[in-house]
């Protein structure tokens, strides 16, 4: 999966991070992998 370049002054910040290898892996293991979910440029979780 490729993302698109990140947009210069497009607005706050929307993105997950998720701690697996490649997309199989993200696909095989699901949302538990998430670590970090930022939504409109604010931290809104984040695995300890």
């Amino acid at each position: 999966m490729t993302a698109p370049p990140p947009a210069v002054g497009e607005g706050p910040a929307t993105f997950a991070v998720f701690d697996v290898p490649d997309e199989a892996a993200l696909t095989a293991r699901g949302a538990a992998t998430c670590v970090a979910t930022v939504l409109a440029g604010r931290l809104v979780h984040r695995r300890r």
